[in-house]
């Protein structure tokens, strides 16, 4: 099996046990750009760092004047919340 392989396989069969703390990403930091909402790419590569044991910073678009709702925050908010 080519070293590769193997690495792999030991992310695979931590992930599994649930150890987030051992992962590729582990004791890592890093600042996401972009989060649009749970379909971007940022996301997707946000999750797989956390679940590997690395924090992230986060940054959106920021909310229009006089936007009540906060809608951007709003869904980096709901994206993160399970984190």
């Amino acid at each position: 099996m080519a070293e590769g392989g193997q690495n792999r396989y030991l992310v695979t069969a931590l992930e599994r046990k649930g150890n987030r703390e051992m992962g590729l990403f582990s004791g890592k930091r890093g600042l996401i750009l972009g989060v649009a909402n749970d379909r971007s790419i940022a996301w997707v590569i946000a999750q797989e760092i956390m679940q590997q044991g690395g924090l992230c910073g986060f940054t959106h678009l920021p909310d229009r004047p006089g936007d009540e709702k906060m809608r951007n925050r709003r869904r980096v908010a709901q994206c993160i919340e399970k984190y």
